[in-house]
């Protein structure tokens, strides 16, 4: 553990280290693929001021920062929030969603009405601890994806125009959220500050990434803090340039989106990074269809939660930058699911852990598991006592023996496999 912490601190210490300029810099080398063109930036906006009465933030006894006690649940992140004095509800921060919503069960629950001319709460109180904001109108609307892929009850959305008006603070190793005012917030040195480029109303940033032993290329890719999946490439851009990807392994998996989950191909490439915090061997997911980042034709694609969780995440979008710090998790080997299955959480309390796919060549599919088999337990534990995280969390170890109670239909079967790695 001490040499690993060493080695950590060692390789961090070097990548966050300044380049040496060098007399005769070798020229730069052609790209994999055809450079996207770029969406340009949007003029930055100014501060919210104390002024504005649409949106007003508050720090408690005159501060400008609050720590808030966040929930990560598969690379997502809530954030407990009080709705008109009401209690608590945990609300999914979404970077890619324009604006803030209450499911309606939830608002319902909490007496919240909506506005019939409207459909949305009006002059709303949103609560944290140590902050307020005052929203002249919050919408209510159901996203009935959310659950499924979390496994928990979802109850609403912190969208991009609260993360406009602060600093959100990402820890990701520690497991924390800060929000910053966004007047006295400064970044921390030894970081990389990404100019925020804007298209559709949604934040992307440069990569740089390298598919299979070719020269590197930079895309655009959208910043999605509401994804498990860490590097997900545009079927589109896959297409675009099909002779770039033609040599990557790939096997068959699923992407969860707001949707559902689609089919997709799943491979690693040769790195991934932003700026000089590049990563490799990384995985990468290409869905097969359509993503939700559609009014971009430029994209590359979207970075989520698995490759996100490398760093300290700071959303300065006030200041129209995102900045990413690594952490211990740099270095991490990347790995997928070991079991082959992708799992949905189903039923009033999210208990029932549906199999939505199975990888045909996996310890799964040979111990005889089917698409749309329940798992009832795993090692003698009843799921209705497990979380989905953490049946995910089993299937992702190495090498580990698993005794699986399946239901189908009106049978119940135990099955025996041993994880190992797919990719």
């Amino acid at each position: 553990m001490k040499l690993r912490t060493l080695l950590a601190a060692a390789i961090l210490a070097f990548i966050a280290a300044p380049a040496r300029a060098q007399e005769n810099p070798p020229p730069p080398a052609e790209p994999a693929a055809p450079q996207a063109p770029e969406p340009q930036a949007q003029p930055p906006a100014p501060l919210p001021s104390d002024t504005d009465n649409s949106s007003l933030i508050r720090f408690a006894y005159g501060g400008d920062v609050a720590q808030i006690p966040a929930e990560f649940v598969s690379n997502f992140i809530f954030l407990p929030v009080s709705i008109n004095q009401s209690s608590p509800s945990l609300f999914l921060l979404d970077s890619t969603s324009p604006t803030s919503s209450i499911d309606p069960k939830r608002a319902a629950a909490i007496g919240l009405a909506a506005d019939p001319s409207t459909g949305a709460a009006e002059n709303v109180f949103i609560e944290f601890p140590g902050v307020r904001w005052q929203v002249a109108s919050l919408r209510i609307a159901p996203r009935d994806g959310i659950s499924p892929l979390t496994g928990r009850v979802y109850q609403g959305t912190l969208g991009l125009d609260f993360l406009s008006k602060v600093v959100i603070e990402i820890d990701y190793l520690r497991r924390t959220v800060q929000i910053y005012d966004p007047h006295s917030y400064t970044p921390p040195g030894k970081r990389v500050v990404q100019p925020v480029k804007w298209a559709g109303g949604l934040p992307y940033v440069p990569c740089k990434f390298s598919i299979h032993g070719e020269h590197s290329a930079t895309g655009l890719f959208l910043v999605n803090s509401a994804q498990s999946a860490g590097i997900v490439f545009r079927d589109q851009f896959v297409s675009a340039h099909v002779r770039n990807f033609e040599h990557l392994k790939t096997i068959p998996g699923m992407y969860g989106t707001d949707a559902g989950v689609v089919p997709a191909a799943i491979g690693r490439i040769e790195s991934f990074g932003v700026e000089k915090f590049e990563s490799p061997n990384m995985i990468a997911v290409i869905p097969h269809g359509a993503m939700e980042d559609s009014s971009n034709t430029a994209a590359t694609g979207v970075i989520g939660g698995a490759y996100l969780r490398r760093f300290v995440l700071v959303f300065d979008l006030p200041h129209q930058q995102i900045v990413f710090e690594p952490n211990i998790h740099f270095i991490d080997r990347d790995d997928a699911g070991m079991s082959g299955l992708t799992l949905v959480a189903r039923g009033p309390n999210h208990k029932t852990f549906e199999v939505a796919f199975v990888d045909p060549d996996s310890p799964a599919a040979h111990a005889g598991i089917q698409t749309g088999d329940v798992i009832a337990g795993v090692n003698d534990e009843a799921a209705a006592d497990l979380t989905l995280d953490q049946v995910q969390e089993m299937f992702r170890r190495l090498a580990e023996k698993y005794k699986v109670i399946v239901v189908r239909k009106d049978q119940t079967l135990t099955v025996n496999f041993q994880t190992r790695r797919l990719i």
